[in-house]
């Protein structure tokens, strides 16, 4: 299968082929203008305005994650479930068909097999730290994605079956030893030994537990890239490109780690306070709370570990690297702190 190089595909759109990629859902209409939208690393996206109508026009690749190879049901599972969010209250963009009644339209551009969608156009911006207003409705929406998951039937096959639970546990992380001629100095160490002992221990509760925990249809990636602002209103929520049957653990995990990072007062505090926006709207059966944070602590205290030693990008051999682990591992204290205050509340 040929690669996927948004280059090359890039250097091939023109108006003309925009014109006969939109038409396999409007069919035939005419053009009034057209600009390139900041796709992500993954995928192209043209905002296309016609006479009747503004749209955003999505180039994606045969794969998702880079794994599954995209097939009709993963386009009947993103359509069906996009629809129940909007009908529940959560702000998605109009989705328009391909004209053969498919959710995806399919094309070749520059010999590349690519994969179509179609969706009205959404005014807004998307804002990358957000304010106590914003994290308010968006742990609001987080809360109302998974009312209406909850309460959806949908066959699990969407992305191969893909779980996140089983992924990790599949990929079996382990603290591997930095590369040999990696020279880290005692501090380095000492922190590695603290990412490694979270990140095992957070793996095997997670392990140990998911099977409990109830599964439905989830976003799976509502970091601030995804959420288009009006204002403080929540205008869209975009990109369901990973969608998929998990958790709500899952979700509520990345959401709190791409959402909590960035406030003065420590993220255990803004986390505090996006969970009990979130109970406003739902309660959160205890288990999936635990396991959210528990997520979340292995993907910092892992993440580190990997990016210390040197596995992930360069290893530590400066100050100013030794200082970003340190500020992660702040992150991680915080989180376990937050989780023992959690269990202790959860035993009185």
């Amino acid at each position: 299968m040929p690669t996927f190089d948004r280059g090359v595909i890039r250097a091939r759109v023109s108006r003309d082929v925009l014109c006969r990629l939109v038409a396999l859902f409007l069919g035939e209409t005419t053009m009034l203008s057209w600009v390139e939208l900041g796709g992500g690393s993954s995928k192209l996206a043209y905002r296309v305005e016609t006479p009747t109508r503004t749209v955003v026009l999505y180039i994606l690749p045969p794969t998702i994650i880079g794994l599954f190879e995209r097939a009709a049901h993963d386009a009947a599972y993103e359509l069906a479930f996009a629809g129940a969010l909007a009908g529940g209250g959560v702000p998605v963009p109009r989705r328009y068909p391909a004209l053969d009644g498919q959710g995806f339209a399919t094309a070749e551009i520059g010999g590349i097999p690519c994969f179509l969608s179609l969706h009205a156009f959404v005014t807004g911006q998307i804002v990358p730290v957000l304010d106590r207003v914003r994290l308010q409705a968006a742990a609001a929406t987080v809360a109302r994605a998974h009312v209406v998951g909850r309460g959806l039937r949908l066959a699990p096959a969407r992305m191969g079956g893909f779980h996140l639970a089983a992924r990790i546990a599949s990929e079996a992380w382990r603290p591997h030893r930095p590369p040999a001629e990696t020279a880290l100095t005692k501090d380095a160490r000492d922190l590695l030994g603290t990412f490694a002992e979270t990140a095992t221990a957070a793996r095997a509760r997670i392990l140990g537990a998911h099977v409990e925990t109830e599964r439905f249809p989830i976003h799976g990636d509502l970091g601030p890239r995804n959420l288009l602002w009006d204002g403080p209103r929540l205008a869209g929520v975009l990109d369901l490109d990973e969608c998929h049957t998990d958790g709500a653990w899952v979700d509520l995990a990345l959401a709190l780690e791409d959402l909590c990072r960035h406030d003065a007062d420590g993220v255990a505090v803004t986390a505090a306070s996006f969970l009990g926006d979130y109970a406003q709207v739902v309660e959160l059966p205890p288990l999936d709370l635990e396991l959210a944070l528990q997520f979340w602590l292995f993907r910092q205290a892992a993440g580190g570990y990997d990016r210390l030693a040197g596995l992930v990008g360069p290893a530590v051999r400066t100050p100013d690297r030794l200082g970003a682990a340190e500020r992660r591992l702040s992150v991680v204290h915080q989180i376990r702190a937050f989780l023992a205050e959690r269990h202790h509340l959860g035993r009185g």
